[in-house]
């Protein structure tokens, strides 16, 4: 490790020069965009007039982001896997810096709030963002298989600091090599004073991430001019740990010159919003006090002109389909069984029929459209949502949506069960209660592993004791596969058990996932017997029209029961 500390003051000479350089033999480290061509996979080109950081994050200055790519035989590595290596990587330099004296100062070296890691973005053939972050970012695929050959990172580092390149590069050698692939050689550099004619996909690391290495952006003259759709994503991201837009006002305001208090450390604040407000630059922390920046005022002024705005941008209320003679929406304003005229449906019906039979515009009976609830009736609807790490983001915040939906558009009793690692915890009971509910969805963070079998199996259970089967619906949300046994050494084997039984106990079973995972969903759905909707990707929107469809058939069947037989 001493040698890392030796080795760091050539490369800060070579990077002072707008050069680059092979670390080892895997490894490619500079402050310029890096390009390859496939001719000659083994040659890598720096580009000495794109800078990495104005290229990536468009920081005025050049020089300050340091860029690594760390090549591998062809393979999509978890960038999970990698993050977790390059956290450890910068926890061993920094204990090593323990151990010599008066070398040791952070990029940010008086924040309290975020770390050296926080400054570290990671991509690869599967995804990437800020290793402190959720990963989940940098989907494109154009940048995943620009990936497939190379591990790449971007790091807020100073000069004093490059000896963590070293440390890093080490730990996440090792993991690659863990994850099964091989490293490969670099056999030459070239330092290009031109543009390079081989394109570079550089979207993973600007607006669609959650990097914390973008400069301040530039602040608007008033909130209409504010970027709104870039701003709208860190809303998202803040408001994991917060309830609403007026909760992220209320708390940017605490650092307000205006207000009187102080606000010290991290007390009362969910520290990971807290790192979050500091690193997309809404908050400057100053030894241990925070204080609001211009644009973060501006997002403040922002949140409360356009608070409503948000609130259905984020939480989007979504019409259904149609039926005959009516248009069924799920954000009807009317009671059960209540209908509201809809003129335009209605006008449009009338020039249409009108225009068929050839005369004079009139509205009669026929032409009658309604705007009525879902449907009529009621079931018991428990959702068993994966909670397993890779669900963090929009996926967790849409499962979460669709809960608090069904609650304010139906006379549904709702109830919500989530399985991660080795546990299955019922978030919240059965109810019609708001507040219950939003507590209980807030004590969901995704974290580990995904054990189906057990959460299949505790649902059954729950809904055996707490509702009638013949009218509930059981409803799985995941974003992958079985990772956790429960008998045997084979989760899937252990899931498509317990699915059986549902089919025997008579429980509906609806399951929602993801393409990549179709086959393995088609057995589960199989083995219940049970519905199932592939999708590409986890929205709000998408589960709102699915449990829309599988709930009135639900209803549909219990108000068959009930009626008289016809004789």
């Amino acid at each position: 490790m001493k040698d890392f500390f030796v080795s760091a003051r050539p490369l800060a000479m070579i990077l002072a020069r707008d050069e680059g350089c092979r670390v080892g033999e895997t490894a490619v480290v500079s402050n310029k965009v890096h390009t390859i061509d496939p001719s000659r996979p083994a040659t890598i080109y720096i580009v000495r007039g794109a800078d990495a950081g104005r290229t990536f994050y468009k920081r005025q200055r050049a020089g300050e982001v340091v860029h690594i790519d760390i090549f591998h035989s062809l393979a999509r590595l978890d960038p999970q896997v990698l993050a977790k290596a390059a956290r450890t990587g910068v926890l061993v330099y920094q204990y090593a810096l323990t151990q010599q004296a008066g070398l040791y100062t952070s990029p940010c070296k008086s924040s309290a709030a975020t770390t050296l890691a926080d400054f570290v973005d990671v991509q690869s053939g599967l995804g990437g963002g800020r290793i402190t972050g959720r990963l989940t970012y940098g989907q494109q695929n154009a940048t995943k298989h620009i990936h497939e050959n190379h591990v790449h990172f971007t790091m807020l580092l100073a000069p004093r600091d490059y000896a963590l390149i070293f440390f890093l590069i080490d730990h996440v050698e090792k993991a690659i090599q863990e994850l099964r692939s091989e490293l490969r050689k670099v056999e030459r550099i070239v330092h290009e004073t031109t543009e390079n004619k081989v394109d570079y996909d550089v979207s993973a690391y600007s607006a669609q991430s959650d990097t914390f290495l973008r400069e301040e952006r530039g602040v608007a003259n008033n909130p209409a001019e504010f970027e709104y759709q870039h701003c709208l994503r860190d809303i998202a991201d803040l408001l994991e740990e917060l309830e609403d837009p007026e909760s992220l006002r209320e708390l940017l305001m605490v650092a307000s010159p205006s207000c009187n208090k102080t606000v010290v450390g991290r007390r009362n604040i969910p520290s990971d919003t807290a790192k979050k407000l500091v690193g997309y630059k809404y908050w400057r922390e100053t030894n241990g006090l925070y204080t609001l920046t211009e644009q973060g005022s501006l997002l403040a002024d922002f949140l409360k002109k356009c608070g409503r705005q948000i609130e259905c941008d984020l939480k989007p209320r979504f019409k259904v389909g149609h039926g005959r003679g009516h248009i069924k929406s799920v954000e009807s304003p009317c009671g059960a069984g209540a209908r509201a005229l809809s003129p335009a449906a209605t006008v449009t019906a009338s020039l249409k029929r009108n225009a068929r039979q050839q005369q004079p515009w009139q509205v009669v009976r026929d032409d009658l459209r309604y705007v009525s609830q879902v449907s009529r009736g009621k079931c018991d609807i428990l959702l068993l949502v994966d909670a397993s790490a890779s669900m963090l983001g929009q996926r967790m915040k849409s499962a979460k949506v669709l809960a608090s939906h069904l609650l304010y558009v139906t006379k549904d009793r709702v109830g919500v069960i989530y399985f991660q690692e080795n546990k299955v915890e019922v978030a919240v009971p059965f109810t019609r209660n708001r507040s219950l509910l939003k507590a209980g969805l807030r004590q969901i963070s995704p974290e580990g592993l995904t054990p189906l079998a057990l959460g299949l199996e505790r649902a059954a259970s729950y809904l055996r004791q707490h509702a009638s089967v013949q009218e509930s619906l059981l409803v799985v949300i995941t974003d992958g596969i079985p990772t956790v046994s429960q008998k045997s050494s084979d989760p899937l084997a252990d899931a498509l058990e317990v699915a059986e039984q549902l089919q025997q106990q008579g429980i509906k079973l609806c399951c929602i996932g993801l393409l990549p995972n179709q086959e393995i969903l088609q057995n589960l759905a199989r083995a219940a017997q049970g519905s199932l909707y592939v999708i590409d990707e986890i929205t709000p929107e998408k589960l709102i029209n699915i449990i829309s469809k599988e709930r009135r058939t639900v209803v549909r069947h219990k108000q068959e029961r009930q009626s008289p037989a016809v004789k």
